[in-house]
């Protein structure tokens, strides 16, 4: 059996992460949301994520400061951090996160950093943006 991939997605927009996490978890992914960034560092220490979205600009800690003590603490996890600015992503790489992801985007976005991490095929989803 195969295990399926864990996902968190880390949003102040509840409506997306509702969304998102309905979407990915039809596809067969788990997915946990948080609505801030101590919320999704809450989750992280309880639990292994393969994939972290996180949003730019959430209150208490920015996508950004979330991505940073995650390196710090030497988690293997994959980051996205994901932002409507496209001036956001040069932040984005200084912290070392591993994609950008620019707002609006679709589940077939999403799928695709998925696909290219895990090797597999996901583009079967819908093309509903998110």
């Amino acid at each position: 059996m195969t295990r399926k991939v864990n996902i968190l997605i880390a949003d102040d927009e509840k409506d997306s992460c509702h969304f998102i996490q309905k979407g990915l978890t039809r596809q067969g992914f788990n997915v946990d949301v948080a609505f801030d960034g101590r919320d999704a560092l809450g989750k992280i220490s309880i639990k292994k994520y393969d994939f972290i979205f996180l949003d730019f600009y959430m209150p208490e800690l920015t996508g950004t400061e979330v991505a940073r003590i995650i390196k710090e603490k030497n988690i293997k996890s994959i980051i996205i951090i994901t932002s409507g600015y496209p001036k956001d992503s040069d932040f984005s790489k200084d912290v070392g996160v591993n994609e950008f992801l620019e707002k609006p985007f679709s589940f077939e976005n999403i799928k695709s950093i998925i696909s290219k991490y895990t090797k597999k095929d996901y583009s079967d989803a819908g093309k509903k943006s998110v």
